[in-house]
């Protein structure tokens, strides 16, 4: 049975895990740590404590490991939302600058904190063979649904502006087939916009249209999962990859990485796994 609202505060309250701009969150170290997350828990990252900066976090088939710290340290802070089988999400669904959980399973998504009063949101909205996103499309400070297939040698976005089930706001095709997309605030300008990741190469756009592509470098490998975030709360998504539990973060923008061989720079830890 998935968790809801009341079965989400309880689990909250009895793993003395906190979360919700309207609580303070847990201190780290803890003294009390919680288990770590399963070595093949899917990475999250969000700003969970809405402080301007992105932290990491794991799904482990239904249970969220997150921390507020870019470093090694305990699982302090954990909750249950969704089960094995769904995707995880990760956005500010209702504009209050902290990201909150979310998920997706054919064609079903479930995001906590949907509005400013706490309550979920339950809709549906795609197609099952999509790889769904979240992002903020239209510069409002709100995340919404987005999803993107393989379209023969391309690939199709398929963006909605809304937290609810109805039509597609806006579609184009963009990038390779056969890649792991991404998307983020790569120009600080407030929207969300696509990249895509293949074995160390990344490629960017700043537009939510076809066309040319903004920046790309290589940095990586195919064992990689990449992900994006604001890491140091300067308004610019930059770049990250996460293998087993080791998590490497770069503060770099994606324009001075440009066709280079990656950041010379990165801050590297393990978090969240045995």
């Amino acid at each position: 049975m998935r968790a809801g609202p009341i079965a989400l505060a309880a689990a909250l309250a009895g793993c003395n895990s906190i979360y919700g701009r309207s609580v303070a969150l847990a201190p780290e170290p803890c003294a009390a740590p919680l288990p770590p997350c399963a070595i093949t828990a899917q990475p999250v990252v969000g700003d969970w404590d809405g402080d301007g900066r992105d932290t990491p976090g794991l799904f482990d088939r239904g249970r969220w490991c997150i921390t507020n710290r870019r470093e090694a340290g305990d699982v302090c802070i954990g909750f249950r939302w969704g089960a094995a089988g769904d995707t995880p999400i990760v956005g500010d669904w209702n504009g209050d600058g902290g990201s909150s959980p979310g998920w997706f399973n054919a064609t079903r998504w479930s995001l906590k904190d949907a509005d400013r009063d706490g309550n979920p949101a339950d809709f549906g909205w795609g197609v099952r063979t999509m790889q769904p996103l979240a992002g903020d499309w239209d510069a409002r400070g709100r995340d919404t649904p987005g999803g993107v297939q393989d379209a023969g040698d391309g690939v199709a976005w398929s963006l909605s502006n809304h937290n609810s089930g109805g039509g597609v706001d806006h579609t184009f095709g963009w990038g390779a087939a056969g890649t792991i997309r991404l998307v983020g605030d790569w120009d600080g300008n407030g929207t969300d916009t696509p990249a895509w990741y293949r074995s160390g190469t990344w490629t960017f756009s700043n537009v939510n249209s076809g066309g040319g592509v903004a920046a790309a470098f290589q940095w990586g490998g195919a064992d990689d999962t990449p992900f994006a975030g604001d890491w140091d709360g300067d308004g610019f998504d930059t770049v990250g990859l996460y293998r087993n539990g080791a998590w490497s973060l770069s503060d770099l923008h994606i324009a001075a990485l440009s066709g280079t061989q990656g950041p010379a720079e990165v801050t590297t830890f393990r978090w969240g796994t045995p």
